[in-house]
């Protein structure tokens, strides 16, 4: 998996935060179905801090995510 980090109101240059293989411990699931993708990536400025990034989607959103990639041909 790769996050890239870029200055979003005006052009400039992304940084590579995170690039690694997603870890199945990387992903949490509660008991409604909802997903948790949580990291520890390097700061935006400063590549010897750290930060835990934690990125929740509800089951609907996961589904959706999931559809758009079967529908793009990604499941097969």
């Amino acid at each position: 998996m790769l996050i890239e980090v870029g200055p979003a109101r005006r052009p400039g240059i992304a940084d590579t935060i995170y690039d690694r293989p997603l870890q199945k411990d990387d992903l949490q699931v509660d008991p409604n179905g909802g997903i948790a993708l949580t990291i520890d990536a390097s700061g935006i400025r400063d590549v010897k801090s750290h930060y835990r990034y934690r990125i929740s989607f509800t089951a609907v959103e996961a589904g959706r995510i999931a559809g758009t990639i079967a529908d793009a041909g990604g499941f097969a």
